[in-house]
């Protein structure tokens, strides 16, 4: 039973850590192109920007315009970056994962309690041994002597 509780947390588990590796690889390398593509185009619109925008506000209106779109562009990247993991897809195995946790740890109390009423019964068996080496007329009872009397009694009336 443990083993199959075990066995249960141990695959849920791996499936959460597999998920959320998955989850960050695609999340770092959509933000490594996504951090490439906007480097040059950034660059080229830049360009373009500066050009169109020194002629309507000079040039260093134009240099400040183009950062604040820079801004935002990288803005909106980062926001689609952090949006590329759903954590309610984890929530069933979480939940598996839970479940076989509290099997276990019932699994381990019962074991436990099996434990103790094991060494208590031990410890029984030592004193009872330990009486009777202490004190070997212990053993003999009363229903013992009258066994042994009514034996001894047909066996003297068969001779």
């Amino acid at each position: 039973m443990i083993s199959r509780n075990l066995t249960l947390l141990w695959r849920s588990q791996s499936i959460i850590l597999n998920y959320m590796a998955k989850a960050m690889a695609r999340s770092i390398a959509l933000t490594a192109v996504a951090l490439l593509v906007g480097f040059f185009g950034l660059v080229m619109l830049n360009m373009a920007g500066f050009y169109w925008l020194r002629d309507i506000w000079g040039p260093p209106g134009a240099a400040i315009g183009m950062a604040f779109i820079d801004f935002a562009i990288a803005a909106i990247l980062l926001w689609a970056a952090s949006r590329a993991a759903d954590p309610q897809a984890l929530e069933p195995a979480r939940e598996v994962r839970d479940m076989a946790m509290a099997a276990v740890e019932a699994d381990i109390d019962l074991m436990v309690e099996e434990v103790n009423q094991l060494r208590a019964e031990v410890l029984s068996i030592r004193d009872d041994v330990k009486g009777v080496v202490q004190n070997p007329s212990s053993l003999i009872t009363p229903q013992m002597v009258m066994s042994g009397v009514s034996m001894a009694m047909r066996m003297m009336n068969k001779k």
